[in-house]
């Protein structure tokens, strides 16, 4: 009798201890998708919502809806999550509107399936691993033909602390006797971010692009690729972004090939963050949640002077290291290096405005001091610059938005 009593109790206890495993289960994937969804909310350009939300100890249900603030679409992503004692495992689809549209993107405009998503959430790590994969389709009509071989992208990770990779097919677009041909397309992201600090790299490899015209040469670019990154620190924000060509043909003759290199540093890391936090309360007190017009956006813009021009006042400097490129076709070698710098001292003197100010007047030029160096200058641009024939480099330089090449100054360029 005693060992049934005690069999009955370890059958309640360990019954208890499973029930609160998984309430302890759901309550932490609750807690952390409502904090990504806060995170996505921070950054200004998106509204994020939850509808049809259906909370529970062994299934949860909902749809996270995300609409930006600053363009015109809608993404809905309907979820259904499965709680474990340790893992959540979560499926979905994805729904895009564009335009403002009532109709989706999927199914109506496009006779496309949406896209699916699955994905595990741990609970003991509180890391996620995901997965959407879109299925290949084909339009066609009287006036050409479309057809897309379906992507795949994975994305991993825990809060503040995210990777996002994948790869999208090659596409083929027809339209009266003309091709574009895309693709493969590879993709590589990391985000990293917290309280005072961001850090996002990106990497993007396309393996070829090719264009087929009914009155013109082919055109073909191979292994395309852009890397860049956007840190913001404690005292500034810079960016740095890398563009390569392998090579570009016309009508299969090597055209052109290089690649360029561009930097940005000393904007004001506090600006930056005053920015970023005035954009998303003056959107958040907005009555509607639809994208901006023109007006609100030209008063929006105006509003957020102070604080834009706050970001230049460390003096911005723009790094050129290098442009290289080469053409066979045209004979033209470039090696191109040097920097640009923006004069951010009495800041508050500026505005948007003048930026339009089309003449040597424009109070922004002024600001500009820079030194460039293009490397084994080619015979026939120094032959069009007036230069001597056996000018070896070229040196370009900008004082106070006043151009000259080799010290001999030049007519305003703008």
């Amino acid at each position: 009798m005693r060992k049934g009593r005690l069999l009955v109790a370890a059958v309640i206890v360990l019954g208890a201890g499973y029930l609160a495993a998984q309430a302890y289960s759901s309550a932490i994937f609750e807690r952390e998708l409502s904090r990504t969804l806060d995170d996505l909310e921070a950054r200004g350009d998106l509204h994020v919502q939850r509808a049809e939300l259906e909370r529970g100890w062994f299934v949860s249900r909902g749809e996270i809806q995300l609409t930006a603030l600053l363009d015109d679409w809608q993404l809905s992503l309907p979820y259904v999550a499965r709680h474990g004692l340790l893992t959540t495992r979560l499926e979905g689809e994805l729904q895009l509107q564009l335009e403002g549209g009532d109709d989706t993107l999927f199914g109506e405009r496009l006779p496309a399936s949406p896209p699916r998503w699955h994905g595990e959430y741990q609970t003991l790590s509180q890391t996620f691993e995901g997965r959407l994969d879109m299925a290949p389709f084909q339009v066609s009509d009287e006036q050409g033909e479309f057809d897309f071989e379906g992507l795949a992208l994975r994305l991993s990770g825990e809060q503040g602390d995210l990777a996002l990779t994948g790869s999208v097919a090659p596409w083929r677009l027809d339209v009266d006797g003309e091709r574009l041909e895309v693709g493969p397309l590879q993709l590589d992201s990391r985000y990293r971010y917290g309280d005072d600090d961001f850090l996002q790299r990106d990497e993007l490899q396309l393996a070829y692009l090719r264009v087929t015209q009914a009155n013109g040469p082919d055109i073909a670019l191979q292994a395309l690729g852009y890397r860049g990154e956007v840190r913001l620190g404690r005292d500034e924000l810079t960016l740095a972004g890398r563009l390569s060509l392998g090579e570009m043909t016309l009508a299969e003759e090597p055209a052109l090939s290089g690649e360029l290199a561009l930097g940005v540093s000393r904007l004001n890391a506090d600006a930056v963050r005053t920015l970023s936090r005035e954009l998303r309360e003056a959107l958040a007190a907005r009555d509607s949640q639809d994208p901006l017009t023109d007006r609100e956006a030209e008063a929006l813009a105006m509003s957020l002077e102070p604080y834009l021009l706050a970001t230049l006042v460390d003096s911005p400097r723009l790094t050129l290291e290098p442009l290289q490129l080469a053409s066979p076709m045209f004979g033209v070698e470039a090696h191109v290096e040097g920097e640009l710098v923006f004069d951010g001292s009495d800041i508050e003197s500026l505005s948007l405005a003048d930026l339009e100010v089309a003449s040597a007047d424009n109070p922004w030029l002024a600001r500009l001091d820079g030194h460039f160096v293009w490397h084994d200058l080619p015979r026939f641009v120094a032959l069009q610059l007036g230069l001597p024939l056996d000018t070896e480099d070229l040196e370009i330089r900008v004082d106070a938005g006043e151009l000259t090449l080799n010290g001999e100054s030049l007519p305003p360029l703008w």
